[in-house]
């Protein structure tokens, strides 16, 4: 865990200064794609043009204004996740960037940071 941490903190730290001026929210989200060994689970980053901490439904995370061009993070150990454990994947990589979330050169228009899978819950790992 210790490589996914230190690759994701310099590849968002990297990305930081690209996010637009509208964007309130990150979201961190997992999704599965498939690569020659097979189906594995990649971490990105977009940019949304709203936040909200207390949707529970995170209805606000669909609106996404920003993608970076480089959106996946290098995290090998969170690649290396079946996506069937989607629950394991989650967990990791709520660690991975409540560790690296936000640095602090963030914009101020920045109001929370979320981690979730493309289709399932949100978990806020940073608000202000």
């Amino acid at each position: 865990m210790a490589d996914d941490n230190r690759m994701t903190a310099e590849w968002f730290a990297a990305l930081t200064p690209q996010i637009p001026p509208g964007v309130k929210g990150l979201l961190f989200g997992l999704t599965a794609l498939v690569a020659e060994g097979g189906p594995s689970t990649r971490l990105y980053l977009c940019g949304l043009e709203s936040f909200d901490a207390d949707d529970p439904d995170g209805d606000w995370s669909t609106d996404i204004t920003w993608w970076p061009d480089v959106r996946y993070a290098p995290a090998a150990d969170l690649a290396s996740f079946d996506p069937n454990q989607w629950k394991a994947a989650v967990g990791h990589a709520v660690v991975v960037v409540a560790e690296v979330a936000p640095p602090p050169n963030v914009p101020e228009t920045v109001k929370g940071v979320a981690v979730g899978w493309d289709d399932g819950d949100l978990t806020i790992v940073w608000s202000r």
